[in-house]
């Protein structure tokens, strides 16, 4: 076993390195900017003064001041940075496990000297996988305490930094693995399979933001008060109607609240008889819901596209 580990680790060892330094210097990066948050200090009362903005104390301005400027200049990168991360590393990994094996031509030596193609890839991937997962794991963890360390003061719309930290981020990089140890083996050529994986990639990130959009749609929601909008600690979903009895409308509704016979603006006659425009948005414990969704989501992705490298491998000729 420790053989092979070091034959799959040389075998890799250039992409492998990147992964780790990659992951391992968006990691640090995250902790550094946390200590630097932290140490603002930013006192609870402050911090709810801001978001009620009722006027802060002389002694809160600084420390908002100085918090401000971190999160955003230094944390706001960091975090940004994990948006692109598990997708680069995984398919740096991914693409040359099957796809520069058949580029080389060293495929048919490979699989010539395994008695199973399935089980030399799953030590591929063990070897692999479990480096991946380590490095992005460090990077998710570090990322995730800094996404904590803000929230605690709250000096940015919740969910603003959805994906961008925590368990999220590791189930994309599985995600990107499996694709592009897929296009791999479909192309047999590294470069293309780059291309094709990040399209693809691209696609489900895509796919998976319409799917939270429609998910939190879905939901029930809660008409945030304007007066303390800003200290809302869920999600804006968007605009409602509220009309007299206090019931809730959507607000692509508004037309069939109305007489047919409105003309002009609808918005107008709506609130001339007693209908209110409200924002609308799901609670904090409402919205947390979809985590676990999206990490389920990209997990089932990657069983799904391992699954298909497995069967094109195992029928693939290696020439």
């Amino acid at each position: 076993m420790i053989t092979t580990v070091r034959l799959v680790a040389k075998q890799h060892r250039f992409e492998l390195a990147l992964v780790v330094v990659v992951s391992l210097v968006a990691g640090l990066a995250a902790g550094f900017v946390t200590t630097r948050l932290a140490g603002v200090g930013v006192p609870p009362d402050c911090a709810a003064a801001w978001l009620d903005s009722v006027g802060t104390a002389d002694r809160c301005t600084p420390l908002l001041e100085a918090f401000g400027r971190i999160y955003f200049e230094e944390a706001g990168p960091v975090l940004a940075s994990m948006a692109v991360l598990p997708f680069a590393v995984g398919l740096l990994a991914g693409v040359p496990v099957v796809g520069r094996e058949l580029e080389t031509g060293t495929a048919q030596f490979a699989w010539g000297i395994t008695p199973s193609r399935v089980r030399w890839l799953a030590r591929q991937l063990l070897v692999v996988g479990l480096i991946l997962l380590v490095a992005v794991g460090f990077a998710s963890i570090t990322s995730e305490i800094l996404e904590a360390t803000r929230a605690q003061s709250m000096l940015a719309p919740p969910f603003q930094n959805h994906g961008l930290h925590g368990a999220i981020v590791l189930a994309r990089a599985c995600a990107a693995l499996a694709v592009g140890l897929f296009v791999g083996a479909l192309t047999g050529r590294s470069l293309p399979a780059f291309i094709v994986g990040a399209i693809v990639m691209a696609i489900l990130f895509m796919g998976s933001g319409l799917a939270r959009e429609g998910w939190a749609s879905s939901q029930p929601t809660v008409v945030i008060d304007g007066e303390t909008g800003n200290a809302f600690d869920g999600q804006v979903v968007g605009l409602g109607w509220l009309d007299q009895t206090g019931t809730i409308h959507p607000y692509t509704d508004g037309a069939s609240l109305a007489p047919p016979t409105v003309e002009g603006d609808v918005d107008e006659w709506l609130m001339a008889n007693g209908y209110e425009q409200v924002q609308l948005g799901i609670t904090v414990q409402t919205a947390r819901a979809w985590v676990p969704i999206e990490v389920a989501g990209w997990l089932v992705l990657s069983v799904a596209f391992l699954g298909a490298g497995a069967i094109v491998v195992s029928r693939r000729r290696p020439t």
